[in-house]
């Protein structure tokens, strides 16, 4: 079995390269939506907003191609979470909503997540 390492791949007309037959997230972010509001890691997200309790706005830098992607999300705080449930509202291909429900009412928690995986615009 060959080994093939490099430091970086580009097409052949020196671009980026395609590819195929594998999915990865376009859109991924990590933050705090309980004291700071604030974004701890991310990938293709300009801002943060703040839309009331238990809910983030998630402001995109490169728009995705349409308004169906497909949306992971969790919350890993470090206390116990009691019938919480995580969803998402695409409100536009380049913003979307985290809610975070738990105890029969949207709640503010810290290590929040979400990943979208689709085509970018």
């Amino acid at each position: 079995m060959s080994t093939l390492k490099a430091d970086n791949v580009q097409s052949t007309s020196g671009g980026a390269i395609t590819l195929t037959n594998q999915a990865a997230a376009k859109v991924f972010s990590a933050f705090d939506m309980a004291s700071s509001f604030t974004l701890q890691k991310s990938l293709n997200v300009s801002s943060l907003g703040d839309n009331g309790p238990g809910a983030a706005l998630i402001n995109l830098t490169n728009a995705l191609a349409d308004t169906h992607p497909s949306i992971v999300s969790g919350v890993g705080d470090n206390s116990t979470h009691n019938a919480a449930s995580d969803t998402n509202e695409v409100l536009s291909t380049s913003q979307y909503r985290h809610n975070h429900f738990e105890n029969n009412g949207n709640q503010d928690v810290t290590d929040c997540s979400n990943a979208a995986f689709g085509d970018l615009a």
